[in-house]
């Protein structure tokens, strides 16, 4: 699934589900799909996520966020 942006979330039935979106080829942003999670899954979903932005930014260099070498001097 291909994604740029979030939408709306809704949680029912112990379900979340969330909009996503991408953009075109004039700019404007179009529905393509929902996520659609396990309410109880959250959480390790999104802390897999943030494990995987963390080593992202490692690759590229770039402080990962909270580092206190992120701050200026």
């Amino acid at each position: 699934m291909y994604f740029e942006g979030l939408g709306g979330a809704s949680v029912v039935n112990g379900v979340l589900r969330v909009e996503t979106f991408y953009r075109n080829a004039r700019g404007e942003d179009v529905s393509s799909g929902e996520l659609i999670l396990p309410a109880n899954r959250v959480v390790p979903v999104v802390e897999a996520l943030q494990s995987l932005i963390e080593q992202i930014r490692t690759q590229d260099g770039a402080p990962a966020s909270g580092d206190a070498t992120a701050k200026k001097k």
